[in-house]
């Protein structure tokens, strides 16, 4: 049972990242995104109604892969520097990762 649990959080993982082209370095916010999926969703009775006895909100959840933009804190801007920086959603939840990189 582990072993399909193992391979169904691995091809749902393989898919996020092959339909959103994103590199490989990005596996393990991607397996902890289809973890978190699959938790609140489940196949039949999900975790969280077996815990709560009620079913989920899912409103708080975003489209993986989904162009975001992170804000940029006063102290790292210069005079004429953007305020936000454009990235890519890795979380299923409402946080944001950025791709590598650096505001010099």
């Amino acid at each position: 049972m582990a072993e399909r649990k193992n391979r169904s959080i691995v091809e749902a993982a393989w898919a996020m990242l092959e339909e959103k082209s994103m590199p490989k370095f990005y596996w393990a916010e991607v397996v902890r995104a289809a973890v978190y999926i699959q938790n609140q969703i489940g196949e039949n009775v999900s975790v969280h109604d077996l815990y709560f006895g009620r079913k989920p909100n899912l409103r708080h959840l975003r489209v993986f892969g989904s162009i975001a933009y992170m804000h940029v804190p006063k102290e790292k801007l210069k005079k004429l520097d953007a305020k936000d920086e454009k990235c890519k959603e890795c979380r299923a939840e409402a946080s944001i990762k950025t791709e590598n990189r650096k505001r010099t």
